[in-house]
């Protein structure tokens, strides 16, 4: 059996060692997250009036049968976010291809900070549902990239977001790449590279053989 789907004893091995680390790692954050008290994480509200919030919900309603979205169908919102007693005018929305960022009720978002106002020194972020980035894998990757590649990284940490005062628990926080993230860096803000995700080459195929969830 084996070797009629060309997989030997040793990625088989490879391939089980994988998830244990995945899964332990898993559990060593959500064992942090436990110790060091949820309540420890700073806070963030977002402030959406009843209007934007209609549309935003609205929005969220017609992307019941995309399973991919494309950039293209990406819309903006308007908000305001709450910090440490400061609020800061920003554009939010769906952050993320994949349906698993919009369908449940906590759901991934971009947020950009407007009118030449910087967050922490950071133009836009991203909040981000934690079973997305496997609960720490990212974090984890981003740590050794730092720290033993010396590689650039964008800042990322637990956080615990409300809206309109509306708990909605743990979300992931990463800076979104941007001129003022590489020039704070003390880099050239002229392109490196560009990317895109694999899933919009097959976005079309994909959402027109789904019947949603």
């Amino acid at each position: 059996l084996l070797d009629n789907n060309h997989i030997n004893s040793y990625e088989l091995v490879a391939i089980d060692s994988w998830y244990l680390l995945k899964y332990l790692i898993i559990i060593f954050n959500l064992i942090f997250l436990y110790q060091n008290n949820l309540q420890a994480l700073e806070s963030y509200n977002l402030i959406i009036d009843k209007f934007e919030k209609y549309k935003f919900d609205k929005y969220v309603e017609s992307l019941v049968y995309e399973v991919v979205l494309l950039n293209k169908k990406k819309t903006w919102f308007n908000g305001k976010l709450e910090f440490d007693h400061e609020i800061y005018p920003v554009n939010f929305r769906i952050r993320g291809d994949l349906h698993t960022h919009w369908t449940n009720k906590k759901k991934s978002l971009r947020i950009r900070f407007t009118n030449d106002t910087l967050f922490q020194f950071q133009k836009e972020i991203n909040l981000i549902v934690p079973h997305d980035k496997d609960y720490g894998i990212d974090s984890l990757i981003n740590h050794i990239s730092k720290k033993d590649l010396g590689l650039l990284v964008p800042n990322n940490k637990y956080i615990r977001l409300k809206i309109n005062n509306e708990d909605y628990g743990t979300y992931y926080l990463s800076e979104h790449p941007t001129k003022v993230w590489m020039e704070r860096n003390e880099y050239s803000s002229n392109p490196i590279y560009n990317f895109s995700s694999n899933w919009t080459l097959f976005a079309d195929h994909i959402n027109s053989n789904y019947s949603g969830y």
